[in-house]
């Protein structure tokens, strides 16, 4: 799971995202990140999103993701990677 935060400047913050991030912030990615933006703020994963997506790339990346949303029972039990198939 990446979690990867960018503050927003004078944009509006309706779900709250900026306020629930704030006391999660990470030094080091905790994820292997290669990506040349400088103005990214890491931090800890400890949410669980649904995600839903079409497919994934040749290069492992997840293709037309779109957010759904927070999951309401935080259940790390829950939650796997999968990986794309060769």
């Amino acid at each position: 799971m990446v979690s990867l935060w960018r503050p927003a400047e004078p944009t509006p913050d309706p779900k709250g995202w900026t306020k629930s991030l704030e006391g999660l912030a990470a030094l080091d990615p905790p994820v292997e990140y290669g990506g040349r933006r400088k103005n990214l703020v890491w931090v800890q994963p400890t949410r669980i999103a649904e995600i839903e997506y079409r497919a994934w790339t040749h290069e492992g990346k997840l293709r037309h993701a779109s957010y759904k949303g927070l999951r309401e029972v935080q259940d790390n039990a829950a939650v796997f990677e999968i990986l794309p198939e060769a």
